[in-house]
C-alpha cells in the first residue's frame, strides 16, 4: 500500500497541476460598454491567450504562464484607453486590468475630419446669415442651401 501512495504522488509531482490551474491569472474590467455588447481581450507574450468578456465587461483568464505580456482589448465600435497594457506574470494573480471603451465614433477636440452634404432649405430670414461651424470654411450655394467643405488634414 505504501508503494502504491508513493508511486501516485511521485506520478502527480512529475506531471504538475492540471492545465488549467498552472500559472498566473489575469483578471479586468471594460467600462463604457453599451447594452449587450463584448470585448475580446487579447494577451500576447511567450504564449497567446484570447477571451471575451462576460456580463458588466468582466473577464479573466486562467493558466498563464510566466513571462512579460501585452493585453489588449478589440470591438470594431470602440476604442480604448489606455489602448494595451503590459504586464508580468508570475504565480500571484495580476488583477484590476481595466480598460475604458470610448464609441469610436466620438470626435475629440482638435479631431479634423471631411464633411460633405447640403443644409436647407433656408427661410427669407436664415439666408443673409453666415453658416457658422468652429473650424470649418463654409459657402452657400443657391438660394436655398449650403454646401460645407473641409479638407481632411492628418
Amino acid at each position: 500500500m505504501v508503494s502504491l501512495i508513493s508511486l501516485v504522488t511521485l506520478f502527480a509531482l512529475a506531471w504538475g497541476p492540471p492545465p488549467g490551474q498552472r500559472g498566473g491569472q489575469l483578471t479586468g474590467k471594460v467600462t463604457g460598454l453599451a447594452g449587450a455588447d463584448h470585448v475580446v481581450i487579447r494577451v500576447e507574450g511567450p504564449e497567446t491567450y484570447r477571451t471575451t468578456t462576460r456580463f458588466q465587461g468582466r473577464w479573466d483568464i486562467n493558466g498563464v504562464l510566466p513571462g512579460r505580456y501585452t493585453v489588449t482589448p478589440y470591438h470594431n465600435r470602440y476604442r480604448f484607453e489606455p489602448q494595451s497594457r503590459v504586464v508580468v506574470v508570475a504565480e500571484e494573480p495580476v488583477l484590476d486590468l481595466d480598460f475604458e471603451a470610448i464609441p469610436a465614433h466620438v470626435a475629440e477636440p482638435g479631431d479634423r475630419a471631411m464633411i460633405k452634404g447640403e443644409i436647407g432649405p433656408w427661410t427669407k430670414e436664415d439666408r443673409n446669415e453666415p453658416i457658422s461651424l468652429p473650424g470649418i470654411p463654409a459657402r452657400r450655394r443657391g438660394n436655398d442651401c449650403a454646401r460645407l467643405r473641409s479638407a481632411r488634414q492628418d
